[in-house]
């Protein structure tokens, strides 16, 4: 459920434009649905079902160590893609704008949401 998070809009942002959208030429599919979605679909089967979402406020030490989490998930299909020159270019500009959007705290570490849901 990461989509609303600003990690995934500047991912988003950055592959789609012009420096980056050829090496990106279809648009990814995200196979997930929001959660009263899946409620539906739940409660075309049975009455008897718990639905939750989680979110995780993960207290990180740098900007590069919220890079560093999405690089092994949400930047990976992307990654794999490019050439190694290329790919440190996409990270490096994706790590500007993370600076952007992640203000330190008063204990100098950096709040990462990730949220989850479950059913």
């Amino acid at each position: 459920m990461n989509n609303r998070e600003p990690i995934h809009q500047i991912i988003q942002e950055c592959i789609s434009s012009p420096r980056w959208k050829s090496f990106f030429p279809e648009t990814r599919v995200f196979f997930q649905l929001q959660p009263e979605e899946y409620a539906a679909i739940l409660a075309g089967w049975t009455d008897q079902y718990t639905l939750w979402e989680t979110v995780y406020y993960h207290r990180m030490p740098s900007h590069r160590s919220i890079l560093e989490w999405y690089r092994g998930t949400g930047l990976r299909p992307y990654l794999q893609v490019l050439p190694a020159r290329e790919a440190e270019q996409l990270e490096l500009e994706i790590l500007a704008r993370l600076e952007e959007c992640y203000p330190k705290q008063k204990t100098g570490r950096f709040c990462f949401v990730f949220q989850g849901s479950s059913s």
